[in-house]
């Protein structure tokens, strides 16, 4: 894993916005105070983790078994097998009941098979990590120096990334263990995702998952909460199987 990848991060087109950590403490509470002051940070990467850090896996039931050869199901995994690379953008939005506005971020994803991913927030702040095999790296900050650690010293984040790996993998195996999964659409493939374990179930009723037409990758993703709040990340302007520079991860 290459630290200049953490160092030289991509830099948004534009003036940058005010650094969060530099707004006076008197300033007014307003939706768009609060996206700068903590939803880049909080919602843009801290909360979606936290949407996925229940620690348990639910047993597999025989009726889980079967959905995984549901001919939707088996026609995503075999397209998704022939993904080696996928480089994407991505748009995540955050609706909440207590704000009038969403707050909105903005980055991009990498990733390589089998194990290698980069979650990037680059807009309004710059804020992601990335996953080599066990090994990470995590920062805060445009020019700010990366933290290295072992995946196996930060479960929340390695739960958080093997999600997005089951996802992008299709690997439906293990996310049967953790959801109930619900084919809505053939075309183009939509899954609904239904919450096994009781902790999670407290925070989320459904997470719909929306796949390119040729299966390949994940375009959408929405993660609806039981309070009313919404969280949907939509990738962009994917690239599958292109080579990627090794210093990316």
């Amino acid at each position: 894993m290459n630290s200049h990848a953490v160092i030289r991060q991509p830099v948004v087109s534009g003036r940058n916005p005010r650094p969060a950590e530099t707004l006076p403490r008197h300033a007014a509470p307003t939706s768009s105070g609060l996206l700068k002051r903590v939803g880049a940070l909080t919602y843009a990467i801290s909360g979606l983790i936290l949407l996925f850090s229940s620690p348990g896996l639910a047993q597999t039931s025989g009726a889980a078994s079967d959905a995984q050869r549901h001919p939707v199901l088996v026609k995503i995994s075999r397209a998704a097998s022939r993904v080696e690379t996928i480089a994407s953008k991505f748009r995540q939005e955050k609706r909440t009941v207590m704000l009038s506005e969403p707050m909105i971020s903005t980055g991009r994803l990498l990733y390589q098979k089998p194990d290698r991913l980069r979650w990037e927030i680059t807009h309004p702040t710059h804020f992601g990590f990335i996953i080599n095999g066990n090994r990470a790296l995590r920062w805060k900050g445009e020019h700010a120096p990366g933290e290295a650690f072992l995946l196996e010293e930060r479960p929340v984040i390695r739960r958080f990334a093997n999600q997005l790996f089951a996802w992008i993998q299709a690997d439906f195996s293990r996310i049967s263990a953790l959801y109930r999964i619900q084919v809505r659409l053939a075309a183009p493939p939509t899954l609904a995702l239904h919450p096994r374990s009781e902790s999670e179930k407290n925070m989320i009723d459904r997470i719909v998952i929306r796949y390119s037409p040729d299966s390949r990758h994940v375009e959408t993703v929405e993660i609806h909460e039981h309070d009313g709040d919404l969280t949907s990340i939509r990738f962009t302007g994917a690239r599958i199987n292109l080579p990627l520079k090794k210093e990316q991860f």
